[in-house]
């Protein structure tokens, strides 16, 4: 039996002249998406390592092969073996060049291509916190002691008359402002309150929840949203809630639509808008910056606060009349 070895070589440099132009043909219809340009690289590093495991192996397999026909044969002596160390199957130093060249270029291309859409991945690692500066109040009892009897005064002179039912809550529309949660602030679940403020208040907590967002900002934290837990009261949501919390205020700033209270125990986090993981900052922390934020809201003659220790929130009171 008889092998031509030239048509062999011929054969596989065929078969490699059809994968480099395959390779051209998907680099061309490549994407403009920068994950095909990783993709692309892998690409171009596996099809060369193919390469050099294919002419390998088809290099050991037909001298092995031709070896093994030469020391079985009797009659041809050392005709086989003498064929076999000459055969020379199409060298790794001969196409090595030739395809490390084919990768730079197409490595090159890829980064040409794709280079300027580097910049779009997304970074998906932890978003960490880094706290500095948060200082927060001396103490909560003295820097917000304002009594009920001031937030009463206040609430009385501009806010609305108490209100008997959230029926009646619905004809003062006009004079009320609706809130619901937001990009500043959310509101819980309200059993014992309806969401309804004057202008004022509903101003004041405007401020309030873009402030807390802005002193996070700067203070190196995750952003968060404060949370109000109760609004405006009418007469029936006061009875029901003394029915349950016998040290609630039958004579409470809540009546008039002034007053809102806001949790220094719970916060709400802000999700990454691209689906970054980031850090909780605990309750405590956050505690110290809205702390700071009220403090100088009070200082600014914009509202009343009173720390309250049981409910877990801050009692507040607007000064700002519209």
């Amino acid at each position: 039996m008889g092998f031509d070895f030239n048509e062999i070589r011929f054969k596989l440099t065929e078969i490699k002249d059809k994968l480099m132009d395959m390779g051209a043909e998907l680099l061309e219809s490549v994407p403009p998406v920068s994950e095909w340009g990783y993709a692309l690289a892998r690409f171009c590093g596996r099809l060369y390592r193919f390469w050099v495991r294919f002419f390998r192996s088809c290099s050991r397999f037909l001298r092995s092969y031709i070896h093994s026909l030469g020391s079985c044969s009797r009659f041809m002596g050392s005709s086989f073996q003498q064929i076999a160390n000459s055969i020379r199957m199409p060298q790794l130093k001969s196409y090595r060049k030739p395809m490390l060249f084919m990768v730079v270029l197409l490595l090159l291309g890829a980064g040409a291509l794709f280079y300027p859409l580097k910049g779009e991945k997304k970074e998906m690692s932890m978003k960490m916190n880094t706290p500095h500066n948060i200082r927060g109040v001396v103490s909560y009892k003295r820097s917000f002691g304002d009594l009920n009897e001031v937030h009463l005064k206040v609430a009385r002179t501009i806010g609305i008359a108490p209100i008997a039912n959230r029926q009646q809550a619905e004809s003062l529309k006009d004079k009320l402002r609706h809130i619901e949660s937001n990009s500043l602030y959310a509101v819980d679940s309200l059993t014992h309150s309806i969401p309804y403020l004057v202008p004022g208040a509903a101003r004041l907590l405007d401020v309030m929840g873009q402030n807390f967002l802005d002193s996070c900002a700067n203070k190196g934290l995750n952003p968060n949203r404060i949370v109000v837990t109760s609004v405006l009261r009418t007469r029936e949501d006061v009875k029901k809630l003394r029915r349950r919390n016998g040290n609630a205020s039958e004579n409470s700033a809540h009546y008039y639509g002034t007053t809102f209270d806001v949790s220094w125990r719970r916060f709400e986090k802000v999700e990454d808008e691209e689906g970054r993981p980031m850090q909780d900052v605990s309750a405590d922390t956050l505690k110290l910056v809205l702390s700071e934020v009220l403090r100088d809201l009070k200082a600014a003659n914009s509202c009343y606060v009173k720390y309250e220790l049981k409910q877990g929130c801050f009692h507040i009171t607007t000064r700002i009349k519209e």
